[in-house]
């Protein structure tokens, strides 16, 4: 049995020595990374070890190539799955933080628009809520408040001008779409 080793460790020398070389040329042109190639061509040559006394010498070269391409193959398939895997972890913490980001803004967007609205004219401010927040009609709100549907209308206007002019010195690029369909404005 010592001679059968003796015979395989000189048969994987003269194989590591032939191939070495052509073996990570090929697992670094499939890979295009060092390191990676290397540790290939070293698993290549781990699975000839264990299986040398199985493989005819005039087999080696044929047993390490396709040895080789079935490592690639799974270093792309496992990579895939990492890849998979790192993007859906990446989606869902940009998702996570999306919506924490977004709640806490909304927050602050809500708290200062109702802010805004507080300084404007105590019947302009009822008005700009009760049509922009609380979405009653022109005339709901004229019937609400005693006052025709074309006051409603003029206070409306110019509330939601002020309340334009009021949230512009507020950096709300973000949020001007949501301010435009929000408040009409």
């Amino acid at each position: 049995m010592l001679k059968n080793e003796a015979r395989a460790q000189e048969d994987l020398l003269i194989a590591y020595e032939q191939y070495w070389e052509m073996l990570f040329d090929i697992a670094f042109f499939k890979t295009g990374d060092t390191e990676v190639a290397k540790d290939i061509v070293q698993d290549v040559f781990i699975g000839l070890w264990n299986n040398i006394s199985s493989i005819r010498l005039d087999e080696i070269k044929f047993y390490l190539l396709r040895s080789l391409r079935n490592r690639v193959i799974n270093y792309y398939r496992n990579a895939g799955v990492r890849h998979k895997h790192m993007d859906l972890y990446l989606q869902t913490l940009s998702e996570a933080e999306e919506q924490t980001f977004g709640n806490l803004t909304a927050k602050e967007l809500q708290k200062l628009i109702d802010t805004e609205i507080r300084l404007l004219p105590e019947k302009m401010g009822e008005i700009v809520r009760l049509s922009c927040i609380e979405d009653y009609s022109h005339t709901e709100i004229a019937d609400m408040l005693s006052l025709s549907t074309q006051t409603v209308k003029n206070q409306l206007s110019s509330g939601r001008k002020r309340l334009k002019d009021a949230l512009s010195q507020y950096p709300l690029d973000y949020h001007l779409p949501i301010l435009t369909f929000f408040l009409n404005l």
